[in-house]
């Protein structure tokens, strides 16, 4: 039974109820599981005794209220979680299926050792053993050098292959971020990113440090689909690095001319997120901290998970919520 002294909704007033219910915690739930649910914290009392030790533990609706109604419902009413959410499943499926693909087929090819047995002229007693071994030992070299041409060959090949890819997933995720947000058009191109809330916007996203990982990546993009002398130029003015110490002319396969490897596609999923945190920032005010807590979800997964081990301590799976 609640203390009648206790003002509702105050430290006191939560610290009234049983441990099994979410207001012992600050959470106070309305219209439980249904549309219109909503969540309210007391967040001194939410934050005490989670041990949260920053400056929410004294926010509120108003100086009015004792409580804080969280900005968002679920973690995904962020864009910027939902960009989060995409490029880790990217960087999951490079690491975990494409990586390991390229990895082992690469690995597969190899030359072969032959030796005086395998000679055809020494087993018909043509020449000798030691004929036969100066034989192999050529043949063996010449099978070396073509399995090491065959790898390189395919090695760029998969990994242009991969990085196109990747690629046109990032733009695929970038678009539906702004189909999501308003955008109705059905043409998109680095200009449409650029533009979606005007041009003063464009020249803060342009200045960002983050938008040279985002123009490498379309610069090298570029270069891979077209071959022509001015995308290869491109990438010479903004990301030599990548290139290969080799001539380049128009028509060559710009594939044989990026030195291609997993920190370069590792380093691209990267700096593209951390260009999108900041463009969700610029464009949608979203701040990557506050997207974290300041929704209904990170409440109800702290309680929730409180309660259920309060109910259930050994795990035999009892569940609150």
């Amino acid at each position: 039974m609640n203390n009648q002294k206790s003002k509702k909704y105050s430290t006191e007033w939560c610290e009234d109820f049983p441990q099994d219910d979410t207001r012992y915690y600050g959470l106070i739930i309305k219209h439980l599981n249904t549309e219109k649910q909503s969540v309210s914290v007391n967040m001194k009392r939410f934050c005490e005794y989670f041990h949260i030790k920053d400056e929410r533990k004294s926010l509120r609706s108003n100086k009015n209220s004792q409580l804080f109604k969280p900005a968002k419902s679920s973690s995904q009413d962020y864009n910027v979680n939902v960009i989060k959410k995409e490029l880790l499943r990217i960087k999951n499926e490079w690491l975990h299926s494409q990586k390991f693909f390229i990895d082992q087929f690469l690995a597969e090819i190899k030359g072969h050792n032959f030796t005086p047995i395998d000679d055809d002229n020494f087993q018909m007693g043509y020449v000798d053993f030691d004929e036969a071994a100066t034989n192999t030992r050529i043949k063996s070299a010449l099978s070396e050098q073509y399995a090491e041409y065959k790898s390189n060959h395919l090695y760029f090949s998969l990994y242009a292959q991969y990085y196109h890819q990747l690629a046109a997933q990032m733009d695929a995720v970038i678009l539906k971020l702004l189909t999501d947000n308003g955008y109705e058009g059905d043409y998109y191109d680095r200009g449409v990113l650029l533009a979606f809330k005007g041009p003063n916007t464009e020249a803060s996203i342009r200045d960002l440090d983050s938008y040279k990982h985002y123009e490498k990546m379309y610069t090298v993009w570029n270069f891979i689909k077209h071959n022509s002398g001015s995308t290869y130029e491109k990438v010479k003015e903004h990301c030599p690095e990548v290139l290969v110490d080799h001539e380049y002319n128009q028509g060559d396969l710009a594939c044989f001319f990026i030195q291609f490897s997993n920190e370069l596609i590792e380093e691209t999923i990267n700096g593209v997120q951390e260009f999108l945190i900041q463009y969700c920032q610029i464009v949608f005010n979203e701040d990557e901290k506050t997207a974290e807590w300041n929704h209904d979800e990170f409440f109800l997964a702290y309680v929730t998970s409180e309660i259920n081990e309060y109910i259930d301590p050994m795990g035999f799976g009892a569940e609150f919520y």
